[in-house]
């Protein structure tokens, strides 16, 4: 099975590394493809360390266009023919399995998708990182209490959300949430591959974000979509964006705590088939005791 995988990242420096030698550790070098969305943290730098095992460039996107699924479905179709599956990912979400990030595992999975038979594939359920309000380093190993989400429904309507990639043979184009997307062959298949999904990092993080989200729809001048992005920034302008960001983080229920992620990107820091780490390594409590 040949797959490759599709990112847009802007400002995220506190876990673009660990991303993408995870994404690297599944489909390997000369798979992943990055776009930089003009991104002014360290982001470009870390990606252009790992250039001889990606492909990165840097890119200026907005909803006016052209848009982040226009610029990802253009660079997909470029390489649709060299592969048999095109999986798009934000690079704040990570593949695994539930419970599970074991990487034969996950290829196994991939490797029992029937990509003549189904044109779209769905991540089926998502864990959503629970985070605290203050910062943390390497957010991907430091946070460990998960929401369980299904993106398909909302309360009790049907609303084919959640994330998806594709069978390169019949793909059409993806959207601008790599949500829905088109193929030329309408069956889906759910998979029992899942996102972690460290959307909320800390507030500070989190509110660049919203600050980079408005600035993407020109400030919902006439983008009528991301409706949770425009009340982040509405209580940004107001003041209270502290207050809602706690509410957000209230509205997650607390249903898995994890430790293993942790330690399967601890061992690829060492993985002698990946670059040498840009950044820093991290310190456990055992390492600082020795």
């Amino acid at each position: 099975m040949r797959i490759k995988c599709f990112a847009m990242v802007k400002d995220e420096v506190d876990i673009v590394e660990d991303w993408l030698r995870h994404t690297l550790d599944l489909f390997g070098s000369g798979n992943v493809y990055v776009l930089d969305n003009e991104s002014t943290d360290g982001t470009e730098s870390i990606l252009q360390h790992y250039r001889p095992h990606i492909w990165s460039q840097s890119v200026k996107a907005s909803v006016e266009g052209p848009a982040k699924g226009q610029l990802i479905t253009s660079l997909m179709r470029e390489h649709k023919d060299d592969c048999d599956l095109l999986v798009p990912l934000d690079g704040d979400e990570f593949i695994g399995l539930q419970n599970s990030w074991d990487r034969d595992a996950i290829i196994a999975e991939f490797e029992r998708l029937d990509v003549r038979r189904y044109g779209r594939f769905k991540f089926t359920l998502n864990y959503d990182a629970i985070t605290a309000v203050d910062e943390v380093d390497f957010p991907a190993r430091s946070l460990n209490d998960f929401s369980v989400t299904s993106y398909e429904f909302f309360g009790e309507t049907y609303k084919d959300f959640a994330k998806a990639f594709y069978s390169a043979d019949s793909f059409v184009l993806s959207d601008n949430g790599n949500h829905f997307g088109e193929s030329s062959c309408p069956d889906v298949q759910y998979t029992s591959l899942w996102l972690y999904h460290y959307s909320l990092r800390s507030l500070k993080q989190y509110e660049k974000k919203i600050l980079n989200a408005a600035a993407y729809t020109n400030y919902w001048k006439t983008h009528r979509y991301s409706r949770h992005w425009k009340a982040a920034y509405a209580a940004h302008v107001e003041g209270r964006f502290r207050e809602h960001y706690e509410a957000q983080l209230r509205r997650f229920r607390q249903q898995r705590r994890m430790t293993w992620p942790a330690a399967r990107l601890r061992a690829l820091d060492l993985d002698p088939r990946l670059p040498a780490r840009v950044g820093q390594l991290e310190t456990t409590a055992e390492q600082a005791l020795d």
